[in-house]
């Protein structure tokens, strides 16, 4: 086992050892010294440790940074820095590979700010010469596309002029010269000097020269002369120097009121952040005009002081007692039925006892009220059960007498309750009826059956003889007395006399008993019958028998016996009455009723006659209601008043009904609601009037011109806020009431002068019209006038002065809309049936929308598609078809019951004349059944007589076969005996008998049996006899058995054979109606083994305990409430098809019973603001040209355009459309406080201009504005945009002329959300190849805009194949313009190495190097000092190397290529290199032994156990613990060399 083991650590380490021999793999392992062994020297020699790393000679070494500035890529902002390899030794720079083992530092680092240079546009031509002959000049321009930014280079100039040099001189000429008003730009407004109020008109000033076509001030009056004819105004004349303007006017408020109370008036624990506010306000008393500053805030807020603040109190909701159920009102005539309840329900203060009501919006929001936070309910429905009278059932049986013998007894029968009275129904009758018993005897004499004959003494055979009887007295109760109770002189003897037959005479059978009485009461009685029959006749020779009278005999019976029946009656109860005066309460009154005896046809007994058990009750206690008084609760606060102004104001407060006065009590105020609200009103006093305010504007007064009679002028006009009762008060009244701004003060006005022909501006664009005064057009119009103005006293006829001025000049109309347009209807989906007076069927309307459309998508008003001529309807009548609801028959007759006898079933039906439609109220039910009885089952039961006597067959023949006879009869009657026949077949009537004949034995008839030996038990016996009358004589018949025997099985065992059915129940009977309470029945009857109803006698009374009757109830149909329609909601939609309003509905009960379904819908729609929509935008005209008040001007003027807020049909509305969006009424009254922005808007509609005078400076004008940029490395949190426009300088000012401006580019903010970053790149244009050239240039990406300034230079493409400057590096190429590196070399183009190797002395970084064959080897007279070592490790040749140590071998550089081996300055040293080689081998080979050992040693034993095992390789501190310290000593030097060069490099 230990050289197993052994062999398996050689395995092991054969691993290790061989990664040394088969590859340049450099393996460590970290291993705990072992324990204390046999082993001696240096442990490390065995596992030696690692040794440091060497530091490598070679490291990157980077430059400076160089600044933020951007990269190629698109918006990338960083800086750069140089990475070079350098050998640290001599700081040399050499090839990157050294540097490979190296993480190479980073070259790139973005930065988050970068400068940004002015990008411009390129150069546009030159403009054409300012003249045909020198002196002349040109001009180009370029425009800013970015401005710099962040440091970047400045933007330069944006013209460049220069003489055209290619003209030739001008000829000396005469100019005409001309002359030109040279208008001056305006002061500020200031104030007069006469006036104090700032806000009343002011004054501005400019200067008017006149200039000649030098630019030279000449004389005023140069200009005034008029050089050329202008039609409308005068151009000679010289523009005003003054004007009237409006001053600026600052808004004023008033000072600020007092704080107001708390928001809150108490401290709410659950929420105790929210405290509430206090409000204080101002008021406006002069609105900002004029550009003045605006108001200031009208309002502020602070938060109240919780000190301040009392805790709020706690309410919650006061729920009373449910009140009587009150009758729907169409269930009042019935008296029961579905009904509603209510109760009252308020809120109250927590822990207030008087229960005094508060708003219920303080229960809804406390909390402590459930967790829905809504009131309790208030109403429920409920249900008056309607009067259920007694029902009874069938008299029972006659019970047997009261009295068991004697007179006065009385037969009961009894019927039982099937539903008692409830709900004040009807009383139950009788429930006990008596009838008088036959008189029965206490005791008499019972005799037993007679013995036989026994003949005289001197008779032998036949003749007299005496016969034996016992006699007895018994009681009513088969009690055995004493003979003294029995009546001695009716007792019957006890022996008599009695003949036994000769063979030759008549044998007669002794009397049967007396049958039943035929009647059972009655005057007279009935009649009992007993026979007696012939059992053998005589010799007719000889003697005959007893005629047929003497073989009946008959007595009367139930003499004097009544047949009258007798019940208990009651009256009704009476009132109650109170026992003593003036009390009331539980039980203290009595009801009484009246009590009778009556028969069964009605007529009054005697109370005796009546079951004196059974008496009911005259009279009972009863409850006197005491009364109830109206009870209200307290009355709650004061509410505020319902209006905050005026005399009509009041102010509620309630009480609430808590119980409804009863019995004669305090009835409750007439006030009160249906729902018990009592409500007190009080007109609110102290309150100031309802004002109403309204802007007044008054005259606008005369035009005013400064300086002069005509022109220019302003006018003015009083504004003030004004009240309904005439009082003037501050705006702001007016500003929160009309939430409007007020009109104009001022508006500039024109003063013609005299003899002028003057035209009025245009008026507004009207709406669109069929009155369309352009031919051409057939469509919609608009139309704006003008008219003629003249100031001439002379001149009546302002067309006088005028005659170019025609009608149509004063008239202007413009198309609403395009020729090309079509039109059509839009219509909408009709929506709900609306029904009159809430009806949920019948006739109504629906309604849809109904627009015009464009053929462009809008909407139009109506009139637009009135051409169409097929004009859509927007309402049409509808119809909810009402339901129909169900109509049935009267009930049919009974049906015959389903029993012949016993209880069974029988139904009636009824059919359905009509049958609902759908959510009507269903059927009520067509089917009923019932329990019922047509007759006792005894009466189907065969009533079979006693066989007649044997009569002989053949008259004359008295003995041998005969006859007997006996009637079978069903009791029910002749029409029944199939029903009889049915439960048992027909017994027989007739049977053959045997007459004895002369000499034959003659028997008496067979005794009843006796009771049986063992009743229930199958063994049990009965017994029969008879005895012989006559003895047979000679060959006379013998006699049969005198005894008879049969087994009783189980006839005659009580209830056995015997079962008790009930059947399934009846439908319910109501007792009122439809519906309600009732009664079910289901049927009970006893069969026997055969199947057949028997009286239920014969069943076990213990099975009785079965309930045949149960009350149950027919649900009343209870119909589906609706709650009613709610308010019709707010349109969905303000314009367009699709706005609808809804209106709701709640399903207040559910349908119950069958009864009528929740049809119709809960919700109705109804189309509502069918109006066109519409977009409003503002038209902006083209501006004009710059104007001025006279034709022959210069400097500044103004220019005008047409800015008008458009409707997306054409027609022009209210600015305030555009400005909030289409609903003016959305304003509130900051918004009026701030003044329009029209630069912000941009509906400027006049602005200042400007005219290049001559000798001024002459600038382009503003180019179109940038889109919205920002800047593409700014980093900050408040980044800004804008919008660039530039304009260059077009020629120089001369000497006297006006300066050119100093800003020539414009900056415009813009929103930073709408700004992009401008994006740049080079484009290139196809090669020219002749001259290798191409094209190059930046544009603006996105657009077809070249600029100059926003590409990176660095990543410019060449634009020539040739470099320029030529590539002078060693190793690099020209590639298209650009010097790159040859192919397998790296660097930058300046400076190139070779990818591997070195192709230079220089290449090579180590002492006494040089490159041979692109490898760095020594040079001659040097050799390497070790094979393994890197390849600087060069010595001169007379240095003999020291042998190799073990360990690791010293790093060297990444990539270093050997040197060549084969050097003949080292040949001397090979020798010894290639010892340590056959060392190498020798141990490999060592290894490859063991393991083929191993394997033979594992083969051995797997052939000769059949098993191989290996345990496991122990790891760890253990490794050697487990070994053999021999075997580690003889394999010691094996492991010194071979797991020493473990980390040797090989």
């Amino acid at each position: 086992m230990k050289f197993l083991s052994a062999l398996q650590l050689v395995c092991a380490l054969m691993v290790v050892s061989s990664g040394c021999a088969w590859g340049n793999i450099r393996q460590t392992r970290e291993l705990k010294s072992p324990a204390p062994t046999e082993l001696s020297g240096n442990e490390n020699e065995i596992f030696p440790e690692e040794e440091p790393m060497i530091p490598s000679p070679f490291s990157w070494r980077t430059g400076e940074w160089s600044s933020c500035e951007e990269q190629g890529e698109a918006n990338k902002c960083g800086k750069k820095r140089n990475v070079r390899c350098i050998f640290t030794e001599n700081n040399r720079e050499i090839p990157f590979h050294y540097c490979d083992s190296e993480q190479r530092t980073n070259t790139f680092e973005p930065c988050n700010v970068c400068k940004e240079d002015c990008v411009l546009t390129t150069w546009s031509d030159w403009s054409e010469c300012s003249a045909s002959c020198a002196p002349a000049t040109r001009y180009r321009t370029r425009g800013v596309v970015r401005r710099a930014d962040h440091g970047g280079k400045d933007c330069g100039k944006l013209s460049e002029i220069e003489s055209c040099s290619d003209l030739q001189e001008c000829r000396i000429e005469v100019v005409v010269p001309t002359y030109t008003w040279k208008i001056g730009e305006w002061t500020s407004c200031r104030q007069m000097s006469a006036r104090n109020d700032t806000c009343e008109l002011g004054q501005r000033f400019r200067t008017i020269t006149c200039i000649d076509n030098g630019g030279e001030e000449v004389k005023e009056s140069l200009c005034s002369q008029s050089q050329e004819v202008f039609l409308y105004s005068p151009l000679d004349r010289k523009p005003s120097e003054e004007e009237a303007c409006t001053l600026p006017c600052d808004c004023q408020v008033s000072a600020w009121d007092p704080w107001t109370t708390c928001s809150k008036s108490c401290l709410d624990p659950a929420v105790p952040d929210e405290v509430g506010y206090q409000t204080r306000t101002r008021d406006v008393v002069r609105l900002s005009e004029n550009g003045g500053l605006p108001c200031p805030s009208l309002s502020e807020q602070k938060p109240c002081s919780e000190d301040d603040l009392p805790t709020c109190p706690r309410y919650q909701w006061y729920t009373q007692e449910w009140q009587d159920c009150k009758l729907l009102v169409e269930n009042i005539p019935a008296g029961c039925g579905a009904g509603r309840q209510k109760r009252q329900v308020y809120c109250v203060e927590e822990g207030d006892t008087e229960l005094r009501p508060v708003k219920d919006a303080l229960c809804v929001a406390s909390v402590i009220s459930d967790p829905a936070n809504q009131p309790p309910p208030m109403k429920r429905a409920c249900f008056v059960p309607c009067p259920v009278d007694c029902q009874v059932g069938q008299w029972q049986n006659w019970s047997p007498c009261t009295q068991s013998c004697g007179t006065g007894g009385q037969h009961i029968r009894l019927r039982s309750v099937l539903v008692p009275p409830s709900h004040g129904g009807a009383e139950c009758g009788s429930r006990i009826q008596t009838k008088e018993c036959e008189p029965i005897e206490c005791a008499w004499w019972y005799s037993t059956r007679w013995s036989v004959c026994f003949l005289d003494h001197d008779h032998t055979g036949c003749g007299p003889g005496t016969r034996h009887r016992a006699v007895y007295c018994m009681s009513a109760r088969d009690e055995l007395l004493l003979d003294d109770v029995c009546n001695a002189t009716s007792k019957p003897p006890n022996m008599g006399d009695c003949r036994v037959p000769c063979p030759s005479e008549c044998v007669v059978s002794d009397w049967s008993a007396w049958g039943t009485c035929s009647k059972t009461c009655g005057k007279k009685g009935g009649v009992q019958i007993r026979t007696r029959k012939i059992l053998a006749y005589a010799d007719p020779s000889v003697s005959t028998c007893l005629p047929e009278d003497e073989l009946i005999q008959s007595r009367p019976c139930n003499l004097h016996i009544s047949c009258q029946s007798y019940m208990w009656q009651v009256g009704a109860w009476g009132s109650c009455t109170s026992n003593r005066t003036a009390v009331c309460g539980e039980g203290m009154g009595t009801q009484t009723r009246e009590l009778t005896c009556e028969k069964d046809t009605g007529v009054i007994a005697e109370n005796e006659l009546c079951d004196s058990t059974s008496i009911p009750s005259t009279n009972q206690s009863c409850d006197i209601p005491c009364p109830v008084d109206c009870k209200l609760s307290p009355l709650g606060d004061w509410s505020e008043c319902s209006a905050t102004c005026g005399d009509n104001a009041y102010k509620t407060r309630t009480q609430r009904v808590l119980q409804l006065s009863a019995h004669g009590g305090v009835v409750c105020p007439d006030t009160a609601t249906e729902d018990g609200i009592i409500t007190q009103t009080a007109p609110c006093s102290n309150l100031q009037p309802c004002y109403t305010y309204q802007w007044n504007a008054g005259n606008w007064s005369q035009c005013e011109v400064l300086g002069d009679v005509c022109g220019k002028g302003l006018q003015s006009r009083d504004v003030h806020c004004g009240r309904n009762d005439y009082a003037i008060v501050l705006p702001g009244y007016c500003l929160r009431q009309l939430l409007s701004n007020p009109p104009a003060t001022h508006q500039q006005c024109f003063l013609p002068c005299p003899g002028d022909c003057q035209l009025s501006a245009w008026s507004q664009l009207g709406p669109c019209g069929n009155d369309c005064g352009i031919t051409s057009h057939h469509g919609y119009c608009r139309m704006r006038t003008r008219h003629l103005i003249s100031v001439d006293p002379n001149t009546e006829n302002p067309s006088q002065i005028c005659p170019q001025i025609s009608s149509e000049d004063l008239k202007d109309y413009t198309p609403c809309d395009d020729a090309s347009h079509t039109y059509q209807w839009q219509v909408g989906e009709w929506n709900s049936c609306i029904l009159e007076n809430g009806y949920d069927c019948g006739h109504g309307n629906q309604s849809r929308s109904v627009l015009c459309l464009r053929s462009d998508g809008q909407q139009v008003p109506i009139q637009f598609c009135s051409t169409l001529g097929n004009s859509e309807v927007s309402q049409q009548p509808c119809e909810i078809l009402c339901p129909e609801e169900c109509f049935v028959s009267e009930w049919g007759d009974w049906s015959p019951c389903t029993e012949s006898c016993g209880q069974g079933l029988q139904v009636r039906t009824r059919n359905m004349m009509q049958s609902p439609s759908p959510g009507s109220p269903a059927c009520p039910q067509l089917f009923q059944s019932t329990v019922c009885s047509e007759r006792s089952c005894d009466l189907l039961d065969w009533h079979i007589t006693q066989w007649s006597p044997c009569l002989p067959i053949v008259d004359g023949i008295t003995c041998g076969e005969g006859r007997q006879t006996r009637n079978v009869t069903c009791p029910a009657g002749t029409e029944f005996e199939k029903k009889c026949n049915s439960r048992q077949p027909k017994p027989t009537t007739e049977q053959q008998c045997h007459l004895p004949c002369t000499g034959d034995c003659v028997l008496s008839q067979w005794s009843e049996f006796t009771e049986c030996s063992a009743p229930c038990d199958p063994s049990g016996t009965k017994t029969r006899t008879r005895i012989e009358i006559r003895e047979a004589t000679g060959s006379g018949m013998p006699c049969e058995k005198l005894r008879d025997e049969e087994a009783c099985g189980f006839d005659v065992c009580p209830d056995q054979g015997y079962r008790i059915d009930t059947r399934e129940w009846s439908t319910c009977q109501t007792s009122n109606g439809e519906c309600g309470t009732g009664t079910k029945h289901r049927t009970i009857n006893c069969y026997n083994q055969a199947g057949n109803v028997v009286d239920l006698n014969n069943c076990n009374s213990d099975q009785f305990n079965i309930t045949t009757i149960e009350p149950c109830e027919v649900p009343c149909p209870i119909d589906c409430q609706l709650s009613p329609y709610s308010d019709w909601s707010t349109c969905s939609a303000t314009c367009g098809s699709d706005g609808v309003k809804v209106r709701s509905r709640v399903i207040v009960r559910q349908p119950e019973g069958g009864g009528r379904e929740c049809t119709g819908s809960l919700n109705q729609t109804m189309p509502c603001n069918m109006q066109p929509c519409f977009a409003y935008n503002w038209y902006r005209g083209e501006w004009s040209e710059c104007q001025f008040e006279t034709g022959r001007g210069c400097g500044y003027g103004e220019r005008h355009r047409l800015v008008e807020c458009q409707r997306s049909d054409g027609l022009t509305v209210d600015n305030e459309f555009c400005i909030m969006q289409g609903n003016p009424g959305s304003k509130n009254l900051n918004e009026i406080l701030i003044p329009i922005n029209d630069t912000e808007l941009d509906i400027v509609s006049r602005k200042r201009c400007e005219v290049p005078c001559p000798g001024d400076c002459q600038v382009s004008s503003w180019n179109t504005p940038s889109p919205c940029y920002k800047s593409c490395y700014n980093s900050s949190s408040n980044p800004t945009a804008y919008t660039l426009s530039s304009r260059s300088v077009t020629k120089l000012a001369s000497q006297d002329g006006k300066r050119c401006p100093d800003i020539l580019v414009e900056l415009s903010i813009c929103p930073v959300s709408e700004a992009v970053c401008p994006s740049f790149g080079w484009q290139t244009g196809p090669w020219d190849i002749i001259a290798g050239t191409r094209n190059v240039w930046c544009q603006l990406q996105g657009t077809n805009i070249n600029v100059t300034g926003g590409c990176v230079e660095n990543v410019k493409p060449p634009s020539s194949k040739v470099c320029n400057p030529q590539c002078t590096a060693a190793n690099s190429i020209c590639d298209w313009g650009v010097c790159k590196c040859a192919m397998s070399y790296e660097g930058d183009g300046t400076r190139c190495f070779p990818a591997s190797g070195c192709t230079a002395n220089d290449h090579c970084p180590f002492e006494n190097n040089v490159c041979k064959k692109r490898n760095c080897v020594c040079k001659d007279g040097y050799h390497l000092t070790d094979e393994n070592n890197s390849p600087g490790d060069c010595e001169h040749d007379n240095v003999i190397p020291d042998p190799p140590l073990p360990g690791p071998a010293t790093r060297g550089p990444a990539k270093t290529p050997r040197m060549n081996r084969e050097d003949d300055s080292t040949a001397q040293f090979k020798a010894k290199h290639d010892i340590w080689i056959w060392v190498v081998v020798a141990c490999c080979a060592i290894v490859v032994i063991l393991v083929l050992l191993c394997i033979a040693f594992v083969v051995h034993r797997s052939r000769t156990s059949g098993e191989v095992r290996f345990d496991p390789l122990p790891t760890g501190p253990t490794l050697l613990n487990n070994y053999d310290t021999s075997f580690l000593s003889n394999g010691k030097e094996f492991l010194k060399g071979c797991v020493t060069t473990s980390t040797t490099k090989c």
